[in-house]
């Protein structure tokens, strides 16, 4: 059962890993269980591992009160624009989505947070479909 668990966690790296969007899993309890690199990318993320969302993020920051929501209620945020503040103090706009990973049973096992930067122009049809 162990190495089943162990080989899942491999194989959720490297679909993580594969993925254009920035993805974050943080854990019941709030740590970061994994960030790909284009999340590392965006949010600047090199020393988030085995730390929880609150120790790094401020808390009145929108990305926090999405997790907060997420992990507490179960509630989703579904492509929310929100500022990220830059080490040079600018802000950068990005698009967030925080969904809950629920058991079978229904009990929030974690968060998942999808970030990725506004398109302002969309290249194909006006709903972005070729």
């Amino acid at each position: 059962m162990e190495q089943e668990a162990e080989k899942n966690a491999r194989l959720l790296e490297v679909l993580a890993g594969a993925l254009d969007e920035a993805l974050v899993v943080f854990s019941r309890e709030g740590f970061v269980r994994l960030i790909n690199p284009p999340a590392r990318a965006i949010l600047g993320a090199d020393t988030w591992s085995r730390r929880r969302y609150s120790e790094i993020l401020a808390p009145e920051s929108a990305l926090a009160g999405f997790l907060r929501a997420c992990l507490e209620n179960g509630k989703a945020a579904n492509w929310e624009r929100i500022e990220w503040p830059l080490q040079n103090g600018e802000c950068r706009v990005l698009l967030v989505s925080v969904l809950p990973v629920q058991a079978r049973a229904g009990s929030i096992e974690g968060a998942l947070c999808l970030l990725r930067e506004p398109r302002d122009s969309v290249p194909f049809g006006t709903d972005g479909t070729a």
